[in-house]
Protein backbone atom coordinates (compact mmCIF):
# COMPACT_ATOMS: atom_id res chain seq x y z
CA UNK A 1 0.00 0.00 0.00
CA UNK A 2 1.58 3.52 -1.23
CA UNK A 3 2.14 5.88 1.58
CA UNK A 4 -0.63 8.47 1.71
CA UNK A 5 0.79 12.36 0.19
CA UNK A 6 1.36 14.36 3.09
CA UNK A 7 -0.50 18.16 2.44
CA UNK A 8 0.92 21.16 3.80
CA UNK A 9 -1.15 23.74 5.05
CA UNK A 10 0.22 27.29 4.30
CA UNK A 11 -0.94 30.55 5.60
CA UNK A 12 -1.60 32.78 2.85
CA UNK A 13 -0.11 35.61 5.13
CA UNK A 14 3.01 33.58 5.06
CA UNK A 15 3.12 32.96 1.34
CA UNK A 16 1.78 36.99 0.61
CA UNK A 17 5.92 37.57 2.87
CA UNK A 18 7.73 35.09 0.88
CA UNK A 19 6.48 36.89 -2.53
CA UNK A 20 7.12 40.05 -1.63
CA UNK A 21 10.44 39.50 -0.15
CA UNK A 22 9.64 39.83 3.47
CA UNK A 23 13.07 38.47 4.73
CA UNK A 24 11.90 37.36 8.54
CA UNK A 25 14.16 39.36 10.61
CA UNK A 26 13.70 41.90 13.06
CA UNK A 27 11.86 45.47 12.39
CA UNK A 28 14.18 47.81 12.61
CA UNK A 29 13.16 51.17 13.86
CA UNK A 30 14.69 54.58 14.59
CA UNK A 31 12.70 56.54 17.17
CA UNK A 32 14.19 60.31 18.22
CA UNK A 33 14.59 60.62 21.88
CA UNK A 34 11.56 61.85 22.91
CA UNK A 35 9.50 59.20 21.43
CA UNK A 36 11.81 56.50 22.97
CA UNK A 37 9.86 55.05 25.58
CA UNK A 38 6.70 55.17 23.95
CA UNK A 39 8.08 53.01 20.86
CA UNK A 40 9.89 50.90 23.37
CA UNK A 41 6.40 49.84 25.22
CA UNK A 42 4.55 49.47 22.50
CA UNK A 43 7.69 47.17 20.84
CA UNK A 44 7.16 45.10 23.87
CA UNK A 45 2.92 44.85 23.99
CA UNK A 46 3.78 44.22 20.04
CA UNK A 47 6.41 41.40 20.28
CA UNK A 48 3.80 39.75 23.46
CA UNK A 49 1.02 39.43 20.82
CA UNK A 50 2.41 38.48 17.48
CA UNK A 51 5.97 37.01 18.30
CA UNK A 52 7.29 39.66 15.70
CA UNK A 53 10.95 41.21 17.33
CA UNK A 54 10.78 44.90 16.64
CA UNK A 55 14.09 46.26 17.68
CA UNK A 56 14.33 50.47 19.00
CA UNK A 57 16.92 52.43 17.91
CA UNK A 58 17.28 56.22 19.69
CA UNK A 59 19.10 59.11 18.76
CA UNK A 60 19.08 62.32 17.42
CA UNK A 61 16.72 62.94 14.64
CA UNK A 62 19.42 64.16 12.87
CA UNK A 63 22.26 61.41 13.56
CA UNK A 64 19.18 59.03 12.38
CA UNK A 65 18.66 60.38 9.40
CA UNK A 66 22.01 60.44 8.45
CA UNK A 67 22.44 56.72 9.29
CA UNK A 68 19.34 55.95 6.98
CA UNK A 69 21.18 57.64 4.10
CA UNK A 70 24.50 55.31 5.35
CA UNK A 71 22.68 52.14 6.03
CA UNK A 72 20.14 51.82 4.52
CA UNK A 73 18.74 48.59 6.44
CA UNK A 74 15.90 50.68 8.95
CA UNK A 75 12.52 49.89 8.26
CA UNK A 76 10.57 52.74 10.25
CA UNK A 77 11.51 56.07 11.25
CA UNK A 78 9.48 57.74 14.19
CA UNK A 79 10.16 61.60 14.84
CA UNK A 80 8.42 64.68 15.25
CA UNK A 81 7.94 68.02 12.65
CA UNK A 82 10.08 69.17 11.22
CA UNK A 83 12.20 65.82 10.49
CA UNK A 84 9.95 64.02 8.20
CA UNK A 85 10.37 66.79 5.83
CA UNK A 86 14.45 67.18 6.37
CA UNK A 87 14.58 63.07 5.04
CA UNK A 88 12.71 64.49 2.05
CA UNK A 89 14.70 67.15 1.72
CA UNK A 90 17.81 64.52 1.59
CA UNK A 91 15.72 62.93 -0.81
CA UNK A 92 15.19 59.42 1.22
CA UNK A 93 12.04 57.89 -0.07
CA UNK A 94 9.07 57.24 2.21
CA UNK A 95 5.87 54.55 1.48
CA UNK A 96 3.82 55.96 3.78
CA UNK A 97 3.26 57.86 7.28
CA UNK A 98 1.22 57.78 10.20
CA UNK A 99 0.20 60.52 12.59
CA UNK A 100 0.74 59.23 16.34
CA UNK A 101 1.10 61.73 18.71
CA UNK A 102 1.54 65.30 18.74
CA UNK A 103 4.04 67.84 21.03
CA UNK A 104 3.11 70.73 22.87
CA UNK A 105 5.92 73.00 24.12
CA UNK A 106 5.91 73.92 28.27
CA UNK A 107 8.03 76.16 30.46
CA UNK A 108 9.79 73.60 32.74
CA UNK A 109 10.86 74.72 36.07
CA UNK A 110 12.70 72.98 39.17
CA UNK A 111 10.31 70.57 41.24
CA UNK A 112 8.18 72.38 43.32
CA UNK A 113 8.64 75.52 41.28
CA UNK A 114 11.27 77.97 43.84
CA UNK A 115 10.83 80.45 41.72
CA UNK A 116 6.89 80.49 41.67
CA UNK A 117 6.90 81.00 37.56
CA UNK A 118 3.10 80.66 36.79
CA UNK A 119 3.46 82.14 32.96
CA UNK A 120 5.71 83.91 30.51
CA UNK A 121 6.00 86.90 32.00
CA UNK A 122 7.59 86.06 34.83
CA UNK A 123 10.03 84.70 32.77
CA UNK A 124 10.62 88.58 32.08
CA UNK A 125 11.16 89.11 36.03
CA UNK A 126 14.95 90.70 36.57
CA UNK A 127 17.35 87.95 37.73
CA UNK A 128 15.57 84.37 36.55
CA UNK A 129 17.84 82.19 34.62
CA UNK A 130 16.15 81.52 31.07
CA UNK A 131 17.43 78.35 28.57
CA UNK A 132 15.91 78.78 25.30
CA UNK A 133 16.86 76.22 21.78
CA UNK A 134 18.19 77.79 19.14
CA UNK A 135 15.69 78.50 16.13
CA UNK A 136 18.66 77.67 13.71
CA UNK A 137 18.56 74.23 15.42
CA UNK A 138 14.98 73.49 16.75
CA UNK A 139 11.65 73.89 15.85
CA UNK A 140 11.17 75.13 19.74
CA UNK A 141 13.09 77.82 19.33
CA UNK A 142 10.58 79.39 16.82
CA UNK A 143 7.37 78.27 18.46
CA UNK A 144 8.89 79.93 21.79
CA UNK A 145 10.30 83.48 19.66
CA UNK A 146 6.36 83.32 18.39
CA UNK A 147 5.17 83.20 21.86
CA UNK A 148 6.75 85.52 23.72
CA UNK A 149 6.39 88.33 21.25
CA UNK A 150 2.65 87.58 21.46
CA UNK A 151 2.92 87.89 25.17
CA UNK A 152 5.10 90.68 24.90
CA UNK A 153 8.00 89.85 26.84
CA UNK A 154 10.32 88.94 23.82
CA UNK A 155 13.00 91.74 24.86
CA UNK A 156 12.81 91.14 28.41
CA UNK A 157 13.45 87.32 28.83
CA UNK A 158 15.80 87.54 26.03
CA UNK A 159 17.67 90.01 28.58
CA UNK A 160 17.42 86.81 31.02
CA UNK A 161 18.98 84.28 28.79
CA UNK A 162 21.91 82.65 30.48
CA UNK A 163 22.11 79.49 27.92
CA UNK A 164 21.16 78.40 24.62
CA UNK A 165 21.12 74.98 23.32
CA UNK A 166 20.68 72.82 19.74
CA UNK A 167 18.03 70.99 21.87
CA UNK A 168 15.11 70.77 24.55
CA UNK A 169 16.89 68.17 26.25
CA UNK A 170 20.04 69.62 26.86
CA UNK A 171 18.01 72.42 28.45
CA UNK A 172 16.18 70.13 30.66
CA UNK A 173 19.73 68.49 31.87
CA UNK A 174 20.61 72.02 32.83
CA UNK A 175 17.24 72.64 34.73
CA UNK A 176 17.69 69.79 36.61
CA UNK A 177 21.17 71.09 37.17
CA UNK A 178 20.12 73.96 38.96
CA UNK A 179 21.93 76.03 35.97
CA UNK A 180 18.57 77.55 34.86
CA UNK A 181 15.40 78.60 36.60
CA UNK A 182 13.40 77.96 33.79
CA UNK A 183 13.17 76.66 30.42
CA UNK A 184 11.15 75.66 27.17
CA UNK A 185 10.94 71.75 26.32
CA UNK A 186 7.99 69.23 25.18
CA UNK A 187 5.62 68.19 27.15
CA UNK A 188 6.58 64.99 26.86
CA UNK A 189 10.16 65.28 27.86
CA UNK A 190 9.05 67.42 31.36
CA UNK A 191 7.12 63.62 31.78
CA UNK A 192 10.32 61.78 31.36
CA UNK A 193 11.73 63.57 33.57
CA UNK A 194 8.93 64.32 36.26
CA UNK A 195 11.19 63.31 39.34
CA UNK A 196 12.84 66.64 38.72
CA UNK A 197 10.93 68.79 36.78
CA UNK A 198 7.24 70.14 36.46
CA UNK A 199 5.41 72.31 33.57
CA UNK A 200 3.59 75.24 33.89
CA UNK A 201 1.36 75.47 31.06
CA UNK A 202 1.03 77.84 28.50
CA UNK A 203 -2.12 79.34 27.84
CA UNK A 204 -4.13 78.86 24.53
CA UNK A 205 -3.98 82.13 23.39
CA UNK A 206 -0.59 82.51 23.98
CA UNK A 207 0.67 79.66 21.94
CA UNK A 208 0.57 79.65 17.93
CA UNK A 209 -2.82 79.61 16.73
CA UNK A 210 -3.80 77.17 14.05
CA UNK A 211 -3.79 78.89 10.56
CA UNK A 212 -1.66 81.62 9.08
CA UNK A 213 0.15 82.52 11.93
CA UNK A 214 1.91 79.90 12.82
CA UNK A 215 3.42 79.14 9.52
CA UNK A 216 6.83 79.43 8.93
CA UNK A 217 9.19 79.28 5.99
CA UNK A 218 12.71 77.56 7.01
CA UNK A 219 15.40 77.66 4.26
CA UNK A 220 15.61 74.11 3.74
CA UNK A 221 12.94 72.59 5.06
CA UNK A 222 9.67 75.07 3.42
CA UNK A 223 6.78 75.53 5.02
CA UNK A 224 6.21 74.49 8.84
CA UNK A 225 2.99 74.71 10.99
CA UNK A 226 4.19 75.98 14.51
CA UNK A 227 0.55 75.37 16.00
CA UNK A 228 0.83 71.51 15.88
CA UNK A 229 3.85 69.34 16.20
CA UNK A 230 3.04 66.27 14.86
CA UNK A 231 4.78 62.75 15.97
CA UNK A 232 5.02 60.41 12.58
CA UNK A 233 5.96 57.04 11.75
CA UNK A 234 7.10 56.54 8.38
CA UNK A 235 7.75 53.57 6.82
CA UNK A 236 10.54 53.76 4.68
CA UNK A 237 10.66 52.75 0.68
CA UNK A 238 13.55 50.94 1.72
CA UNK A 239 12.45 48.25 4.18
CA UNK A 240 13.15 44.82 3.18
CA UNK A 241 10.07 44.10 6.10
CA UNK A 242 7.36 46.13 4.43
CA UNK A 243 4.63 44.06 5.61
CA UNK A 244 5.19 43.30 9.21
CA UNK A 245 7.13 47.16 9.50
CA UNK A 246 3.66 48.39 8.45
CA UNK A 247 1.66 46.07 10.85
CA UNK A 248 3.46 47.79 13.45
CA UNK A 249 3.06 51.10 12.45
CA UNK A 250 -0.90 50.67 12.40
CA UNK A 251 -0.24 49.37 15.77
CA UNK A 252 1.81 52.69 16.87
CA UNK A 253 -0.70 55.14 15.06
CA UNK A 254 -3.83 53.24 16.76
CA UNK A 255 -6.15 54.51 19.47
CA UNK A 256 -4.02 51.57 21.94
CA UNK A 257 -0.64 53.46 20.76
CA UNK A 258 -2.51 56.47 21.16
CA UNK A 259 -2.83 55.86 24.83
CA UNK A 260 0.76 55.02 25.64
CA UNK A 261 1.52 58.72 24.23
CA UNK A 262 -0.50 59.74 26.59
CA UNK A 263 0.53 57.97 29.22
CA UNK A 264 3.82 59.31 28.48
CA UNK A 265 3.12 62.82 28.90
CA UNK A 266 2.53 63.52 24.91
CA UNK A 267 -0.75 65.38 23.50
CA UNK A 268 -3.13 64.16 21.22
CA UNK A 269 -3.39 63.87 17.81
CA UNK A 270 -5.47 66.56 15.86
CA UNK A 271 -7.97 64.36 14.12
CA UNK A 272 -8.47 67.03 11.60
CA UNK A 273 -5.06 67.29 10.53
CA UNK A 274 -3.96 65.08 7.79
CA UNK A 275 -0.69 62.66 8.37
CA UNK A 276 2.82 64.43 7.57
CA UNK A 277 3.04 64.70 3.81
CA UNK A 278 5.82 62.29 2.25
CA UNK A 279 7.76 61.95 -0.83
CA UNK A 280 6.25 58.65 -1.86
CA UNK A 281 8.17 56.19 -3.33
CA UNK A 282 7.29 54.00 -6.42
CA UNK A 283 4.96 51.20 -5.65
CA UNK A 284 7.05 48.14 -6.59
CA UNK A 285 4.30 46.12 -6.41
CA UNK A 286 3.41 46.83 -2.56
CA UNK A 287 6.47 44.26 -1.40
Amino acid sequence: MSPRPIFLVIAPSLLLSVARGDDGTPVHCLAGPSMKASIEELARIYESRTGVRIIVESNDPRSLISEIKVDGDADLFVSHDPFLAMLARDGVKVRQAWNAASLSPVIAVAKGNPKGIRGLKDLARPGIRVGLTDPNMAITGNIITLMLKKAGVDREVDANVVKRAANGRDLGAALAAGELDATFVWNAVVHANREKLEAVDIPEDQRPSRGAESMMHHPSLGRIELGHVRVTVALLAASRRADRSRAFAEFVASPEGAAVFRANGFSPVDPGRPPATVSPAPDRGRR
